[in-house]
C-alpha cells in the first residue's frame, strides 16, 4: 500500500522532469542568430554572411549592405558609401563621382561638376570659385573671377577690378584705372588724365 502511494506522488514529478528535457531538447535545436548550424557544430557565419535566429543556413548579404563574420542582419551602408554583394564592409564614394548605395553610377561632368569622396553626388562648381572634378573647390585669387560652372577663374580684363572671390568683373570708376587681371582700381594721380585701363598723360 505506501509503494502505490508513494508511487501515485512520483508520477507527477516524473512527467515534469519529462516535460522539462523535451524543452531542453528543443532549445538546443534552436540556431542562434549569426550562426550556421548545418554542420555538427553550430559556427560563426563568414564575412559577407548573416542569418536570423531559427535559421540554420547564413545567407549572403545583398548590394548596398555589409556584414562582418556573426552577423545577425544585412547593415545597409551609410550615405555616401557602397557595396557589392557580400562585403565585410562599405566603400566611400570615389571622388570625382555620383553613387548610389551599390556602386559608382557615373563621372562628374569634367567642365563644370566636382565630387570629394564619400559624397553621393557631383555638385556645381561655385561663383567665385576654381574647381578640378576629385577636389574642394578654391576661392579666385585677386584679379580674377569665374561664373557658377566654370572650373576654372579668369582674369579680369583692363579697367575692372577683381577681389578675391569674384564672380564677376566690376568696372572701375570714373576718375580710376585698372590694368588687366587687377584685384583693386587705382586713382588717376593728381595733373593726370586717364583711360579705364592706364594713365593717359598729363594735364
Amino acid at each position: 500500500m505506501r509503494a502505490s502511494i508513494q508511487g501515485t506522488r512520483l508520477a507527477p514529478l516524473c512527467a515534469l522532469l519529462f516535460l522539462a528535457h523535451l524543452l531542453a531538447i528543443g532549445l538546443a535545436g534552436t540556431c542562434p542568430a549569426g550562426y550556421d548550424c548545418t554542420g555538427e557544430l553550430d559556427v560563426l557565419c563568414g564575412i559577407g554572411y548573416y542569418s536570423i535566429e531559427d535559421v540554420d543556413a547564413c545567407t549572403q548579404c545583398g548590394a548596398g549592405t555589409y556584414c562582418p563574420s556573426g552577423s545577425a542582419s544585412e547593415n545597409p551602408c551609410p550615405t555616401g558609401t557602397y557595396s557589392a554583394a557580400g562585403a565585410e564592409y562599405c566603400t566611400d564614394c570615389d571622388a570625382g563621382s555620383r553613387c548610389d548605395a551599390t556602386g559608382v553610377l557615373a563621372v562628374c561632368d569634367a567642365d563644370s561638376e566636382y565630387s570629394l569622396a564619400g559624397d553621393y553626388d557631383c555638385s556645381t562648381c561655385p561663383a567665385g570659385y576654381s574647381c578640378s572634378n576629385i577636389a574642394y573647390p578654391s576661392l579666385c585669387g585677386g584679379g580674377t573671377y569665374s561664373a557658377s560652372g566654370d572650373m576654372t577663374c579668369d582674369t579680369c580684363s583692363a579697367g575692372t577690378y577683381c577681389p578675391v572671390g569674384s564672380s564677376v568683373e566690376t568696372d572701375c570708376p570714373t576718375g580710376y584705372w585698372a590694368d588687366v587681371g587687377a584685384e583693386a582700381c587705382t586713382v588717376c594721380a593728381a595733373g593726370k588724365y586717364c583711360s579705364d585701363s592706364a594713365e593717359t598723360g598729363s594735364c
